[in-house]
Parts: C-alpha cells; sequence; structure tokens
C-alpha cells in the first residue's frame, strides 16, 4: 500500500528517524514554546475500500520541545518509542501545544501531518 501525498515516511519497527517540524502562527511566524508542554498525537486514517474507521487516538505522547534548537523558534520532535510504528498505514498526526498560561493550541491548524508507516520487507515475507 502507497501513501501519496505523506508529509513523513518511517518503515514499520523503526526508531529513526524522529519526526520534526517548526510549529508557527497563522502569520508564519514560529511559536514561543517557552514553558509550554508538547504533545504528539497520531492515529489511524480512515480506508475508504474497506469502510474500516479509526477508533480513538492511537497515542498522544510528549514531545520534545527543548532538544531542537531555542524554545522561540517553535521546533518541535517526537523520538520513536518501541511500539509506535509497529503497525503500518496512513495515520493523521499534529502537535497539541498547552503554553504557560494553560490555554491551548493545536499544530497544523488548518490540517494534520500525514504519517505513512511503510511494511518492513522482513514483515511482508511472514
Amino acid at each position: 500500500m502507497t501513501h501519496p501525498g505523506a508529509d513523513f515516511y518511517i518503515k514499520s519497527y523503526d526508531s529513526a528517524p524522529p519526526i520534526r517540524a517548526t510549529l508557527e502562527d497563522g502569520l508564519g511566524n514560529p511559536v514561543n514554546l517557552t514553558d509550554a508542554a508538547v504533545l504528539f498525537i497520531m492515529r489511524h486514517i480512515s480506508d475508504p475500500d474497506s469502510g474500516w474507521r479509526p477508533g480513538p487516538q492511537l497515542f498522544a505522547k510528549p514531545a520534545n520541545n527543548d532538544q531542537v534548537g531555542a524554545e522561540t523558534t517553535g521546533d518541535v520532535s517526537y523520538d520513536w518509542e518501541s511500539g509506535d510504528t509497529d503497525i503500518p498505514g496512513g495515520y493523521y498526526a499534529e502537535w497539541e501545544v498547552t503554553f504557560s498560561d494553560d490555554t491551548v493550541e493545536t499544530f497544523p491548524d488548518a490540517n494534520h501531518v500525514r504519517v505513512a508507516i511503510i511494511e518492513h520487507l522482513e514483515d511482508a515475507a511472514s
């Protein structure tokens, strides 16, 4: 299964490379993440061929907003953990930011990040 138009590709069971983004406001300016908490959220995309619909989000885990440059640059990343990429398929992902004043904003705001987990050849042979 191919995933045309995905923004990020990774093979099943891989844990590298991390997924990265620069979060921007509506004017294209980097978001200041000083004292903010960032979650990386990802869930399956519906399969129109089978009629399968996603259940609840696959996961929501803390992202790294303090390891990819200054907190004022809007840079975030997520380091894949064991089990995160086990199931091949297409996924929607987003970054949820809780700012120091407890307001919450999700990025990107106009769409989702599209992630494709591609079947590892060794898995296809079994």
